[in-house]
C-alpha cells in the first residue's frame, strides 16, 4: 500500500507538508515503521496508547490531536469498506473525547507570556475609538490632496482594530486583492468583493483549512464598511492594505502591522493571542454549535480552535 499516492488521489489538494506531517505520524503509530497496510489500527488499545504516549512520555494535546487527525485522514481511503468505517468512528469518538478532556480541564491555562500579554476583548476595542477620534479630528471627509505616511499608517490600523475584533479574526487572510465583482477571480486568491458603497464582503479562497473547507464569503458590518470605504478614498492600489512603497503588504509586514495596531493596550498582542482572546471569549463549553460555527468563521477546525487557541 502506497498511502502517499492512495491520499493524494483522494485529496488532490493536499498541502505537501501536511501530506508529509500524516505520514510521519501514521509511522510513529506503527512502532516506527513505514505503514504496509492499514490493520494496525485495528489494534485500538495500542493505537490509542501510541497516540498518547511516545515511549514513556505524554504527549501534548496538540500532538495527540495530529495523530488522531492522520488516523482519520488515512481511514477515509478505505471508506467504501464497512470495516474500517466502523473504525473511523472509534477514532472520531476518541477525538471528541479529547476535545472534551482539554475543555474541562485546560481550558483556562496560558502561558507565561501569554498571561503577560493578555487583554480582555473590550480593551482591545476600545484601541478602535481611540483611532476613531483621532481620525475624526483629521476631519478627512473634504480632504483633496493625498495623505502623509502617518495618515495612511493610521488608516490601515484603525481597520485592522476592527477587523481582528468586531468578526471572528482569520489569520492573515485579510490581505486581500480588491474587486467589484466575482468575475475573473483567481481561485487561490483572496479578495475583498467591493459591490457597492454599502456592500462589501470578503471572499476568502486560500487560507489554511481551504482544502476540507471550501471558499469563505465574510459578510462586514457597518463599522468594518464605512471604514473601509474611508480609506479606500485615498488608496487607490487595488489592495487592502499597502506598505510603505504602496505595494501589496506582505503577510510578514501585515503580521507586524496587527501588533502594532494594538500596541496602545501596552502589551505585545500578537495574531495568534488576538485569536485566542477571542475564542475564550465567545465559546462556552456547552455551546458546541457555537464552538463549531466560530470554527469554521475563523477558518480552523473546532479542534485546532479547542487545542490550539485555548492554550495548554
Amino acid at each position: 500500500m502506497n498511502l502517499e499516492k492512495l491520499i493524494r488521489a483522494q485529496r488532490p489538494n493536499i498541502k505537501d507538508n501536511s501530506l508529509n506531517n500524516y505520514l510521519i505520524s501514521l509511522k510513529k503509530l506503527n512502532d516506527n515503521k513505514t505503514p504496509k497496510n492499514l490493520d494496525f489500527l485495528k489494534n485500538k488499545k495500542k493505537t490509542i496508547e501510541n497516540v498518547r504516549k511516545q515511549g514513556d512520555k505524554e504527549l501534548s494535546l496538540t500532538s495527540q490531536k495530529n495523530r488522531l487527525t492522520a488516523i482519520l485522514v488515512a481511514l477515509n481511503i478505505k471508506n467504501d469498506i464497512e470495516e474500517f468505517k466502523t473504525l473511523k468512528e472509534f477514532y472520531l469518538k476518541e477525538l471528541d473525547k479529547l476535545n472534551e478532556e482539554y475543555i474541562n480541564n485546560v481550558r483556562n491555562k496560558k502561558s507565561e507570556k501569554e498571561e503577560k500579554n493578555w487583554c480582555k476583548l473590550k480593551e482591545l476595542k476600545k484601541v478602535s475609538s481611540t483611532y476613531k477620534k483621532q481620525i475624526n479630528d483629521l476631519d478627512l471627509k473634504e480632504r483633496q490632496k493625498p495623505l502623509t505616511p502617518k495618515q495612511k499608517d493610521l488608516l490601515q490600523l484603525y481597520l485592522l482594530s476592527l477587523l481582528y475584533t468586531l468578526i471572528p479574526p482569520m489569520r492573515l487572510d485579510y490581505n486581500v486583492i480588491i474587486k467589484s465583482n466575482e468575475k475573473d477571480l483567481n481561485k487561490n486568491e483572496n479578495y475583498l468583493i467591493n459591490k457597492s458603497k454599502f456592500k462589501k464582503y470578503f471572499l476568502i479562497q486560500d487560507y489554511k483549512t481551504s482544502e476540507s473547507n471550501g471558499s469563505k464569503k465574510i459578510d462586514l458590518p457597518k463599522e468594518i464598511v464605512s471604514a473601509i470605504n474611508l480609506w479606500l478614498r485615498f488608496n487607490k492600489t487595488g489592495f487592502l492594505f499597502i506598505n510603505n512603497r504602496n505595494e501589496r503588504q506582505s503577510e510578514n509586514g501585515l503580521g507586524k502591522m496587527i501588533t502594532k495596531a494594538f500596541s496602545p493596550t501596552g502589551k505585545n498582542v500578537s495574531l495568534n493571542l488576538l485569536r485566542k482572546i477571542f475564542v475564550s471569549e465567545n465559546i462556552n463549553k456547552t455551546e458546541l454549535n457555537k464552538a463549531e460555527k466560530l470554527a469554521d468563521d475563523m477558518g480552523h477546525s473546532v479542534s485546532t480552535q479547542q487545542l490550539v487557541y485555548h492554550k495548554d
